[in-house]
């Protein structure tokens, strides 16, 4: 007989192939842009908090949308070179 666990996780399983393999190589081979993707999204929200700027604020600053800062503030969202390109960065 099946424990819950099993038959838990039997009923609750995908039918797609899992990407974390995939993934944590990718992670692997992007450690180096990561880390500085990371470094660049902090220094712009310490500056954020240690200004006293809203979103919009910086926005201005750097010329581009509220949103765009929040996708920068997005610690589990990946930047992309050319994201901080169009900026100046």
């Amino acid at each position: 007989m099946k424990s819950k666990a099993i038959q838990f996780l039997e009923a609750n399983q995908s039918g797609e192939r899992s990407t974390f393999v995939d993934d944590a190589k990718w992670r692997r081979d992007n450690a180096a842009w990561l880390k500085l993707s990371y470094r660049i999204s902090y220094a712009i929200m310490d500056y954020t908090q240690d200004n006293h700027k809203t979103r919009n604020d910086v926005a201005e600053e750097l010329g581009v949308s509220p949103q765009f800062v929040s996708k920068i503030f997005s610690i589990s969202h990946y930047m992309v070179l050319m994201d901080f390109v169009k900026w100046g960065l």
